[in-house]
């Protein structure tokens, strides 16, 4: 996989990611057939040790263990009611997570593998497939952000008044109108590549992933929407607004806890004892969904931090920035980018574990029966009682 089209493998929120690689490199190799035609034989420079530990090995130990996460998550959702609450947002971003994740293997892991070992299969493979791998990872690494946006919208909603927030149909359609936001802002990747295969070319130089003529020959359109629409769309804007919502919501969870402290030290003249402990419940649980969103957040700019400075940096100057070193840290850098955002959707469970107490007792539930069944089908099959 060449670095001048790297670009276009990326599942990133950011599109513009090695996008610096534009001209031709060093790591493809012209070659004339008989007939006229050329062939540009891939020699993969730019795939080391490093590059190969970091996304087959670090990505794919990674992305399998969130799958197995999210898998959890999604059956212990399934058996909740959760169809008319917040747990919606959850349940719906571990589906996403989910095919994030094995976009992710399938993209990245599978690309560095076949480059490092020159695997020929996997190559034609991966060449057939990375149009349909890269749109639906792409949506829905979008779809995820402006998902976490409107959850996080809602939890402020809730913390700077008495709302319950949305109604169970409002939610779901709003979920619906990002769903298709989505669709139109990153639907639109499979028309922009292009597969091309020459057989008269050798292993490794028949295959090639290109602009398609929208990208290639619409300057306005790569240039306003691809490059500059979409880091606004998909990177500044959500990176902002979750900014604010979390420092909001927050300034307004501790003015609420302060108020209510006073209240309570005031005695029953204020609060009846039944009262007050109702009260006390219905506080722990706003924030622990609070805090569950919070952190969620938190993970998610942490996360995203490289990938929003790299991409201003490719807004400011994205030629000095491919030079630095050859291009290596900036490859590097990429890579680190990708694994913190995959990251993210992988360790969900654990924040959930720590930061809410009822979907820790749910998660608990979850362990304790699966463990039990296990052990009384391990005891019918050695005929044990337990």
């Amino acid at each position: 996989m060449s670095d001048d089209l790297r670009y276009f493998y990326s599942i990133e929120a950011s599109t513009s990611h090695e996008s610096a690689f534009d001209e031709r490199t060093p790591s493809e190799i012209s070659l004339q057939t008989d007939d006229g035609e050329t062939c540009h034989l891939e020699v993969f420079s730019t795939t080391d040790a490093i590059r190969m530990l970091l996304n087959s090995g670090l990505g794919s130990v990674i992305c399998f263990t969130g799958i197995t996460f999210n898998m959890i998550l999604l059956v212990m959702f399934s058996r909740l009611s959760f169809h008319n609450t917040n747990y919606l947002y959850l349940y719906i971003l571990a589906f996403f997570d989910i095919i994030v994740e094995v976009c992710f293997i399938m993209i990245f892991s599978a690309a560095t593998y076949y480059e490092y070992f020159y695997n020929y299969e996997l190559y034609v493979a991966w060449h057939n497939y990375i149009r349909l791998f890269s749109t639906v990872g792409q949506v829905l690494i979008i779809a995820s952000s402006v998902l976490i946006v409107l959850a996080s919208f809602e939890r402020y909603m809730c913390s700077s008044s008495k709302s319950p927030g949305f109604d169970p149909r409002t939610r779901t359609l709003l979920i619906f109108f990002v769903i298709l936001y989505a669709f139109i802002v990153k639907g639109t990747v499979w028309a922009e590549l292009r597969l091309i295969h020459a057989p008269e070319c050798a292993k490794f130089s028949d295959w090639h992933i290109t602009q398609s003529s929208l990208a290639d020959q619409n300057s306005f359109y790569y240039t306003m929407w691809m490059v500059h629409g979409r880091n606004v769309l998909c990177v500044f804007l959500p990176f902002s607004l979750l900014c604010v919502l979390n420092f909001l919501t927050f300034r307004n969870i501790n003015r609420k806890s302060k108020h209510f402290e006073a209240m309570l030290l005031e005695g029953p003249t204020m609060l009846l004892p039944q009262d007050a402990q109702q009260a006390l419940a219905a506080r722990d649980r706003k924030r622990d969904a609070t805090y569950t969103l919070f952190a969620l957040v938190s993970v998610y700019l942490f996360s995203n931090l490289i990938n929003t400075w790299l991409t201003f940096w490719e807004y400011i100057d994205k030629d000095g920035l491919a030079s630095i070193g050859d291009g290596w840290p900036y490859r590097y850098l990429a890579d680190v980018s990708s694994l913190t955002s995959i990251a993210a959707t992988a360790f969900r469970l654990p924040i959930y574990w720590g930061c809410n107490r009822e979907l820790k007792i749910h998660l608990s539930t979850f362990f304790n029966d699966f463990t039990n069944k296990k052990l009384e089908k391990f005891a019918l099959k050695h005929e044990v009682i337990v």
